[in-house]
């Protein structure tokens, strides 16, 4: 992704974490590639987010084919991370504080159900919230 590219899209994605009550965090737009899952595939099909630990700022990775998307699906994308934000604090209950009372298996399956609950819980977030929030701004050449 160039500088200008980087630029349009973090502006973008700072209005929509304004939007979505997130004014206090800070948003960073990495220009890396979301990695790939446990099992080496890349199953992050629009973005990737990381809140790091303990800070309200979360890193925010776009797939390289992001561009290609319809502006829908770009604004449901980034909206579907951001919101990751809003539940950062419950991750880190089940992810750390719950890790010195359950052993290892457990704590593995407990993430992983969690995990997956989480997910779909902001996936339907994402789909209801998404269309209130402004696509992204109509450039020419793009």
């Amino acid at each position: 992704m160039t500088d200008e590219r980087h630029q349009y899209w973090q502006g973008y994605t700072r209005a929509l974490a304004d939007a979505l009550r997130l004014r206090d965090w800070r948003v960073e737009l990495e220009k890396a590639v979301p990695p790939p899952d446990a099992e080496g595939q890349a199953n992050h099909p629009l973005a990737w987010c990381n809140c790091v630990f303990g800070r309200k700022v979360i890193e925010i990775r776009l797939a390289d084919d992001f561009e290609k998307q319809p502006p829908s699906e770009q604004r449901y994308g980034i909206v579907h991370e951001l919101i990751h934000a809003h539940l950062d604090l419950a991750d880190c209950v089940v992810f750390y504080d719950l890790k010195g009372w359950l052993r290892p298996d457990q704590d593995q399956t407990v993430w992983k159900s969690y995990s997956r609950a989480r997910e779909y819980a902001v996936d339907a977030l994402a789909e209801v919230v998404a269309p209130f929030m402004p696509l992204p701004p109509a450039e020419d050449g793009h």
